[in-house]
């Protein structure tokens, strides 16, 4: 059999012939490598190369006769090289933002035996270029290195062509292949940056604002924080970007300043520190306390205060420019302000302090106020009988309607055997009003024995202490006059006329005025004062009439109106007047208190006796004793015994002897 050829990773068959006619026989078929396999089917050959094996091989064909009879064909079958194409194979690599690959890009020639044919050079081309990022192809080795544009994330991809130099039955015949190269750059949080912060300086107790300047691709919402070493002196806070620095305290020296900025997106953040110096300065004195509320009229010595943070030595003055109050001073060593103001009002002034290289002026405020109430009037109540005024006077400054237990008391200055005496008389609740009236009681009126003047004060008890009020005057009067007496009467008796009243119903009643005249228009009259209700006119002239009316006068000198006028006349003394029996009548008025008149008549000479008893029958008081002319008469009893002293009220017997007559009657002392 002849020599034969094929290509790799092909087959080939061959019909196998035998010129013994009459006999069986068959084929069997060896090969000299395993890189060609040869087998028989039936009468054909079939030559079956190894996948990519190349070479020769010795066949050897044998033929068996069914008598064992054997012969046998042998020839070199060739396997000619067939180039197969390289495999560029897809790729997906992920790196992290910022980050870079570095790798070779999987590809083979296509041959999985390594003979002779198959030692072949690749070539790495790229057809379409990465978009997102530089990157570099070998293009001999396949070595590929990518890194993304900064701050990049996202899918980036390449496609490249894989292309060999092999050959096919010793003619070159180049193959090639494409792949896409996929990188997914991954996102990372970016830390933020902060541009450099320089030391710098600033005087003590002054601020300072630095722009702080920072940056993140990632985000544009940075938050910053400001951090000092001497927090107690140098205090540092962001506002936005902005950094405010403030030195306290007067304090100088140096501190560190961190700022940090932060993302706010994890725990990205960046850092900077710088060094502030704070710069020593020459601190003004300054003043502590420039307010005081002080009363009017008080004395007042207010401490005036002044420091300097450097320990210098001050002086305290006033401002010769200005003009003060005359009632202000100034007092030093130790420095305080001194005076009594006259009225309330608020003053603003300056006062001036130096610590030897440095003046300030500030301006004092004081308030004066009148802390005491001030009596505006004291008057009579009017339309009363006396007894009472109102007192009118302004609020303590202190008083105000939310504070709770204050309240005001007026005093009346007395009269106490040989001294005076302040005597509380009423006592009110503050409630905060502008003004107050009391009602204030008197203990005498003003009249025409007595001007009735008295004294009175306020005092306010506040919570903020106890103040008084100057000493003002004023009386009470007794506008109303008494009722008009009534039950005026007149009588004729043997020793004139006799006149009997009621008594007076005034509380403060002090005496009758009896007015007399000879004519009823009283045009021309004589006036006796009397207190007693009971008066015997002993003067007269027969057979001409006589007029009379009454009036009340209290103690404060009011008169009331008249009486009705009653009229007397003395006719004429003979028999024919006299009584023609004893008689003893009822006492007028009955009760009563404390006068009251009995008449009796006497129709002869007689001894008459007229007694008083109680109601155990003991003498009281023995009212007439002796001999008396016939006549119609009349006796008065003030209620006292026969030692003139004053008898307790009840019921009294009077009682009469008058020769052969007696009679008793009862009577009603009310006290």
């Amino acid at each position: 059999m002849p020599d034969t050829s094929l290509s790799e990773d092909s087959e080939l068959y061959l019909a196998l012939d035998a010129d013994y006619p009459g006999y069986e026989y068959n084929f069997s078929v060896t090969s000299d490598t395993v890189g060609v396999e040869a087998s028989v089917e039936n009468d054909s050959l079939l030559l079956l190369p190894a996948p990519d094996w190349t070479g020769s091989a010795a066949i050897e064909v044998i033929l068996i006769l069914e008598n064992s009879l054997s012969d046998t064909a042998s020839f070199v079958v060739t396997i000619n090289e067939l180039n197969d194409p390289p495999n560029a194979y897809d790729q997906i690599y992920y790196i992290e933002e910022d980050d870079s690959l570095f790798t070779t890009v999987p590809a083979d020639d296509g041959d999985s035996l390594n003979g002779p044919y198959d030692e072949q050079s690749l070539t790495y081309i790229s057809l379409s270029a990465f978009l997102h990022g530089s990157y570099d192809l070998g293009r001999t080795d396949g070595i590929l290195s990518y890194i993304p544009n900064p701050d990049y994330f996202g899918p980036d991809s390449m496609e490249y062509v894989l292309m060999d130099n092999g050959t096919t039955s010793g003619q070159s015949d180049p193959l090639s292949d494409t792949a896409l190269i996929v990188i997914n750059t991954l996102p990372i949080n970016d830390d933020p940056v902060l541009e450099s912060l320089s030391d710098t300086s600033m005087f003590e107790d002054s601020t300072l604002a630095i722009v702080v300047s920072a940056s993140d691709i990632d985000n544009e919402e940075l938050s910053f924080q400001a951090l000092s070493s001497i927090d107690e002196y140098i205090t540092a806070e962001m506002v936005d970007t902005v950094l405010h620095l403030n030195s306290h305290f007067n304090w100088s020296g140096t501190a560190t300043i961190t700022v940090l900025v932060n993302d706010n997106m994890g725990r990205a953040v960046d850092v900077e520190e710088f060094q502030l110096t704070v710069l020593p300065v020459n601190d003004p004195p300054a003043f502590e306390d420039l307010f005081a509320l002080v009363g009017v009229g008080f004395d007042f010595e207010i401490p005036i205060f002044a420091n300097d943070i450097d320990m210098d030595s001050l002086s305290i003055t006033l401002d010769d420019s200005f003009d003060y109050p005359e009632w202000i001073m100034l007092e030093c060593e130790p420095c305080r302000l001194m005076g009594n103001a006259p009225d309330e009002g608020d003053y603003h002034f300056p006062l001036l302090v130096n610590d030897g290289s440095t003046t300030v002026s500030d301006t004092f405020n004081l308030e004066s106020r009148y802390f005491q109430p001030r009596i505006t009037s004291v008057d009579d109540v009017p339309e009363d009988e006396g007894g009472r005024v109102y007192i009118e006077f302004q609020r303590s400054f202190f008083d105000h309607a939310d504070q709770n237990n204050q309240f005001y008391t007026i005093f009346r200055l007395d009269q106490v055997e040989d001294s005076t005496l302040w005597v509380s008389t009423v006592t009110g609740a503050a409630g905060g009003d502008e003004t107050y009236v009391f009602e204030v009681s008197t203990v005498v009126d003003s009249s025409g024995e007595d001007n009735g003047i008295t004294q009175f004060k306020v005092i306010a008890f506040m919570n903020a202490g106890t103040f008084e009020s100057d000493i003002s005057t004023g009386y009470s009067l007794d506008n109303l006059a008494p009722e008009a007496p009534t039950g005026l009467e007149a009588m004729v008796v043997d020793e004139g006329i006799h006149l009997s009243w009621d008594l007076s119903g005034s509380d403060d009643f002090q005496h009758f005025d009896l007015d007399k005249s000879l004519s009823e228009d009283f045009a021309d009259h004589e006036t006796f004062t009397l207190t007693d209700t009971v008066y015997l006119d002993p003067n007269y002239t027969l057979n001409e009439p006589q007029f009379y009316r009454l009036s009340a006068i209290d103690y404060s000198g009011n008169v009331s109106e008249y009486s009705d006028i009653v009229e007397a006349a003395v006719l004429s003394i003979d028999e024919e007047v006299l009584p023609d029996s004893y008689a003893l009548y009822q006492n007028y008025p009955n009760p009563f208190n404390p006068v009251t008149t009995i008449r009796y008549d006497l129709p002869e000479r007689a001894f008459v006796s007229i007694r008083i008893f109680d109601i155990k029958g003991r003498i009281v008081r023995t009212l007439v004793q002796g001999t008396h002319d016939p006549g119609r008469r009349v006796v008065v009893w003030d209620a006292t015994n026969q030692n003139g002293e004053d008898v307790s009220a009840g019921m009294y017997m009077y009682m009469i002897q008058a020769g052969k007559f007696s009679q008793a009657r009862k009577m009603l002392l009310l006290k």
